[in-house]
């Protein structure tokens, strides 16, 4: 019993770790046949983005107001399959090993494990997904739209329940990752909406999915490029093909301290994994092929070392694994110690913006203060000398006899009352610290 279980390991371990990796080669193979290009050529054009899945800083290539992705899917080691350090151009400014490098030359596909092939594909090539989804199908655009349209409902709306939801029916997310005016470039209203809805009735601006159809004659150019990933990602069966194939991938790594499987075990992941491995093998137009490497599996003579050989590894991603997300753990670690530092010199720059404030409201009010005090001794002098040619006046009209009663109950009696108010006013001033008398 124990010699068969450690045979189901060798041959599921055979499938995942060669073939299976060989799909998704093929799988990159088809989309670069389609680009004409090389994968020399395919490196060198996206060489910018595929070190930014590796480094979250800036390099010399960003361009101005460009952001790199903070997400980190690749390790070093994975660039160094891809790109020759020694190519590395003198000019560059960035410590980073990989900045301002090239394709290594002549390489070709065939270098890349199951990791990478995935990696490179979801971000890359997602033209051959839509091959899959729409000229592999015989179908438009509009057609899988269509066919896919409650799925994009709840990418768009994933908390509401809606008429075509039926019993058990889960969300495919609890978050929306299409607003509505991607809603709305995609899905035109084209009837009136089932009885149910009609019964309610509705006012305002309400879409219902039932009323809703593809766009007639939609294309690719028409959406986004965001907006297409997401697309595929939760509405294109190949690509829920390749994830399948790499959980079952990490799951199965989990049995490879142990090097041995059980039959159930083993029958239920080889119907899995040759059933993902043949559906793209059908996109890629080998079925013929890939059918003849997975019954070899079944056939061929098994010995210890090549047992030891696959689980060792199978011991090396899981090694590789565990480091990388170390290194992603102690990268989170020092990012909370870095915001931690960050809000407590936040804490401080209230107070330090309040102080300053308060002075340049205090001289401001000082300035505003001796302004006030200016025109108040201004408007002063001026209503002093105005009464003072108004005596003049007086003296001239009103007889002699008149003059004291004038000087005591008059003019004189004007300037004396006047006096207290405006000194009244320059203390009440100089209380608030406008200037000083």
């Amino acid at each position: 019993m124990q010699q068969t279980e450690r045979e189901n390991f060798l041959k599921n371990a055979i499938t995942i770790v060669d073939h299976t990796k060989d799909a998704f080669v093929c799988l990159v193979d088809r989309y670069l046949t389609d680009k004409n290009w090389t994968f020399e050529q395919f490196l060198s054009n996206n060489q910018h983005e595929i070190y930014h899945l590796c480094y979250s800083s800036r390099c010399c290539k960003c361009p101005s107001g460009y952001s790199p992705p903070k997400r980190r899917v690749l390790h070093p080691s994975q660039l160094d399959v891809l790109f020759d350090k020694l190519s590395k151009l003198p000019s560059c400014k960035n410590a980073s090993e990989f900045c301002c490098t090239i394709a290594k030359n002549g390489i070709s596909s065939t270098v890349l494990d199951l990791s990478l092939a995935r990696c490179l594909l979801i971000n890359f090539c997602v033209d051959v997904f839509w091959y899959s989804c729409l000229q592999f199908q015989n179908q438009d655009l509009d057609d899988f739209l269509n066919l896919n349209k409650h799925n994009l409902y709840h990418l768009w709306q994933p908390n509401a329940m809606c008429c075509q939801c039926s019993a058990g029916y889960s969300s495919p997310t609890t978050q929306s990752y299409i607003d509505q005016t991607e809603w709305n470039q995609m899905f035109t209203t084209t009837s009136i909406p089932c009885p149910s809805h009609r019964k309610r009735g509705h006012t305002g601006y309400t879409i219902y999915i039932c009323a809703v159809s593809a766009a007639s004659g939609i294309s690719l150019n028409k959406l986004t490029l965001s907006l297409q990933e997401v697309i595929i990602q939760y509405c294109c069966h190949l690509r829920k093909t390749v994830d399948k194939l790499v959980e079952i991938r990490n799951h199965d790594y989990g049995h490879a301290t142990e090097g041995k499987m059980s039959d159930t075990d083993y029958a239920k992941c080889q119907t899995e994994l040759q059933d993902g491995i043949m559906e793209i093998a059908k996109v890629c137009n080998k079925e013929d092929d890939f059918k003849q490497k997975l019954q070899s599996v079944q056939k061929r003579s098994l010995d210890e070392t090549l047992c030891r050989q696959y689980q060792n590894t199978l011991l090396e991603f899981v090694n590789r694994h565990k480091e990388f997300n170390d290194e992603i753990s102690e990268i989170g670690s020092r990012i909370d110690t870095l915001h931690g530092k960050m809000a407590s010199k936040t804490k401080t720059i209230p107070i330090a913006i309040a102080g300053k404030q308060q002075k340049i409201m205090d001289d401001s009010m000082r300035q505003m203060g001796t302004s006030v005090a200016e025109t108040v001794e201004r408007g002063y002098q001026e209503n002093i000398k105005m009464l003072e040619r108004f005596q003049n006046q007086l003296d001239e009209l009103i007889p002699k006899k008149l003059k004291k009663c004038s000087r005591q109950s008059g003019t004189y009696s004007m300037i004396v009352f006047i006096r207290p108010v405006y000194q009244l006013l320059f203390i009440r001033l100089s209380e608030k610290g406008y200037f000083k008398l």
